[in-house]
């Protein structure tokens, strides 16, 4: 029998798919209830509820349901510490949810403990908050920041992990891919054999008219620089700025498909000017493209609208990379 896990802020279980392998995920819990809706088809064997971690009440209602728990793992919200939340504000209520999830440690005391979050979060106070509390009940505590793509996931993701055991800490985990290793996985291996037919069964965001004619020009991997003649002076004037001004090479960008895909946005492909747009197709990239690129090649359930596919689909930690945490959490047991 595997050992037993309970994930916080579980999304529709992206993650939990790479624990899996290692551990039972018994129970899970989500204040968003489309995102418990997701997780429950895709993982039926396991007690979803659907409310604030914060919540007491949630807390003692799972310490009836299990009498034991091996481990616990969590992936809170990050705006309140990512770079791409240009409104983050130091006290925002959601930075506040990666202290709650300790009173589930301290409820379960389980072997191992482990908090997934962005890397930015290393400056932020709320991260030796967690420590403290951490070691007050006993844990040994260590921080590691891993790129999931030096784990086989076709996406550049670094995540800072928090990691508290009773007993010794497990060790990092060795990357698989990326220089004098395993070539990392690209995003055409990703999605390149997808059918556009199939791409876009799950939804898919739309350009402009002016946008798509702009970016008919540019080729896998190019940017504004690739324009010329009356489609470059669009897309300047398009972006606010003159030719004589700097302009973020993000703009008017395509992906290239021979390297694994930039960090997801989590809201969708389309982020004010800068849309991650297809290797080769002019359009964004689909949901059934972000879960490929979240590392999900099984069957995978998202409800709501094709908004709340992609927020779904593009949070969560990548299945690899979970797989790879997962093991050296177990081996430590």
């Amino acid at each position: 029998m595997k050992p037993r896990a309970i994930s916080l802020c579980c999304g529709a279980g992206i993650g939990c798919i790479g624990f899996s392998r290692y551990f039972e995920t018994v129970h899970a819990v989500d204040n968003w209830n489309i995102a418990c809706q997701s997780h429950l088809n895709n993982h039926p064997h396991a007690n979803v509820q659907y409310g604030s971690i914060a919540d007491r009440k949630l807390i003692n209602k799972a310490v009836r349901t299990h009498k034991h728990i091996d481990i616990i793992y969590s992936s809170t919200p990050c705006p309140s510490f990512s770079k791409a939340n240009s409104a983050k504000k130091a006290l925002d209520i959601r930075s506040e949810l990666y202290l709650d999830a300790i009173d589930w440690v301290k409820a379960f005391n389980p072997q191992v403990y482990i908090a997934e979050n962005v890397n930015t979060i290393k400056s932020s106070p709320i991260l030796g908050l967690a420590i403290a509390k951490l070691r007050k009940l006993g844990y040994n505590t260590a921080t590691w920041i891993l790129d999931a793509a030096d784990y086989g996931t076709p996406q550049h993701r670094a995540r800072l992990f928090l990691v508290a055991s009773l007993k010794s800490l497990p060790e990092i985990p060795t990357s698989t891919h990326g220089r004098g290793k395993h070539p990392y996985i690209s995003i055409g291996q990703s999605i390149g054999q997808l059918s556009d037919e199939l791409a876009l069964l799950m939804g898919c965001s739309r350009l402009s008219a002016q946008y798509s004619w702009i970016m008919d020009e540019v080729p896998s991997g190019g940017n504004w620089r690739s324009l010329t003649g009356e489609r470059l002076k669009s897309a300047l004037m398009d972006n606010g700025r003159n030719p004589d001004r700097k302009v973020n090479n993000e703009v008017y960008s395509r992906l290239n498909g021979k390297r694994p895909c930039p960090t997801l946005n989590a809201t969708g492909p389309i982020r004010q000017r800068r849309i991650q747009v297809h290797p080769k197709i002019t359009r964004p990239l689909s949901v059934l493209e972000f879960l490929r690129l979240q590392g999900v090649s099984t069957p995978f359930v998202l409800c709501g609208s094709q908004s709340d596919r992609y927020r779904q689909a593009g949070n969560g930690i990548p299945v690899q990379l979970a797989e790879a945490v997962a093991e050296a959490a177990r081996k430590c047991m």
